[in-house]
């Protein structure tokens, strides 16, 4: 019987195996950006695509626009030493967030997310469900193994501070280009469909993070002069992130009320009432 032995495969496949790239931060950021525009907003595309049919310039121009933001924000925040955590983290999150936004089409708003925090964590735990397998082992694991074989290049704090004002400089004005070419289109879409923003992973949850973070609650006379209502209108932005909200809003929209995360929050679809 033949014996085989490692140093029979190619020698090309164990080198591809070992290799280990080293790439810069702004590269870094660019290919974390790419990814995050590309595989992590599929309802972005779809809500623009099919419900709202956006014509290919304006996809384009979106596609360049929110790429180029993405990283000149990453830019700002990567260094040898944050760079793999924070990266990390947002894969992870990411991968959460595409994967309920999806399934359960719900917007990360600042009003779901301080829902989502105030959620008991024995209800949010019926959210975990076998359908996380795939999202994560796409948008997290393997995104983690190629994070993890990569080195960061070192650089002079000289040469790294010059490089990296060029590349923030450069995303910023490919972003301004970008918003040039489809300005009208863009300006009628953030006028008319104000809630899209809030379907871009992973700027959605990070912004609206912060803004639930600075006003941990809203003053019920803000929303409503009538109390009572609006401590019910709280209560129903409440229980729409809890699981049985969630759910409700997901029957509605299988149901035939169309995508029922684009109504209103007093939309009956949206409500969880049924």
């Amino acid at each position: 019987m033949a014996v085989v032995s490692i140093h029979s495969a190619p020698p090309h496949a164990i080198a591809w195996l070992r290799a280990r790239p080293i790439v810069g931060l702004e590269m870094l950021a660019l290919l974390a950006s790419l990814f995050f525009t590309l595989c992590c907003n599929f309802e972005f595309w779809h809500n623009l695509t099919t419900d709202l049919h956006a014509h290919w310039r304006l996809l384009a121009s979106l596609f360049v626009l929110v790429t180029a933001l993405q990283a000149f924000l990453l830019g700002l925040v990567l260094t040898r030493w944050t760079a793999k955590p924070l990266l990390a983290l947002l894969f992870v999150a990411t991968a959460f967030a595409a994967y309920y936004m999806s399934t359960y089409k719900v917007y990360l708003d600042p009003d779901m997310i301080r829902n989502v925090l105030n959620t008991d964590p024995r209800e949010a735990g019926e959210l975990v469900v076998p359908g996380l397998v795939a999202p994560l082992l796409g948008l997290a694991v393997l995104p983690l193994l190629a994070l993890w074989r990569i080195r960061v290049r070192k650089r002079g704090w000289q040469r790294a501070l010059g490089l990296r004002l060029a590349f923030l400089a450069a995303m910023l004005l490919l972003g301004l280009v970008a918003e040039m070419a489809s300005f009208k289109d863009l300006s009628a879409l953030v006028r008319n469909q104000r809630e899209v923003r809030y379907l871009v992973t992973p700027a959605n949850y990070v912004v609206s993070l912060s803004g639930a973070a600075r006003q941990p609650s809203r003053p019920c006379e803000r929303a409503d002069p009538d109390r009572r209502g609006c401590e019910a209108a709280t209560a129903r932005r409440r229980h729409q992130a809890t699981p049985a909200g969630i759910r409700a809003r997901r029957n509605s929209a299988r149901a035939g009320l169309g995508a029922g995360w684009l109504c209103a929050p007093d939309h009956p679809a949206t409500r969880g009432d049924a």
